[in-house]
């Protein structure tokens, strides 16, 4: 392969060959737990989107969704969810609010909500294990949602 010399770097003449070699690597051909559950959020998005909406033009506040999963999922494996955990100062649970859930989910899923000075909003929050390390990804939507919105950070302490 031949080479060119650029600044102290060494840069492959094509680029293809990396992109081969990325491709036929094992490890990043495979699909993570962290990916499962971005798929999952893509599918339910508009879902809770539309529910969201329905719920705030109904109750004069957004949804509050409790944790779906506990145990949380680990490791690729799925789990059902429990759509009938509440907080305590809300009558509808997951169901009740006309949520659907599926079946089997890859991670745990919770929606917090928020009524700032900028107005009303909520964020979806994720939740998977990977090799005893707790991972969590956030989507905000409302006046707040660029600060409140974040990539798969791993959560260090806590339950």
């Amino acid at each position: 392969m031949r080479y060119l010399l650029t600044k102290h770097l060494w840069v492959p003449f094509t680029v293809a060959a990396v992109v081969l070699l990325a491709l036929g690597t094992p490890a990043l051909a495979q699909t993570t737990p962290r990916d499962k559950a971005d798929a999952m959020w893509a599918n339910l998005a508009s879902h809770v989107a539309d529910r969201q909406a329905a719920y705030l033009a109904t109750n004069g506040r957004y949804f509050q969704g409790i944790r779906t999963h506990s145990p949380t999922p680990a490791d690729g494996a799925v789990g059902a969810p429990d759509p009938s955990r509440k907080p305590t100062d809300q009558v509808e649970d997951w169901t009740g609010a006309g949520f659907t859930l599926p079946a089997s989910m890859p991670a745990a899923l919770a929606v917090h909500v928020y009524d700032g000075p900028a107005g009303k909003g909520y964020t979806a929050i994720f939740e998977v294990v990977v090799a005893g390390k707790r991972w969590r990804r956030a989507e905000s939507f409302g006046p707040e949602a660029a600060w409140r919105t974040h990539a798969w950070v791993e959560i260090r302490g806590g339950p």
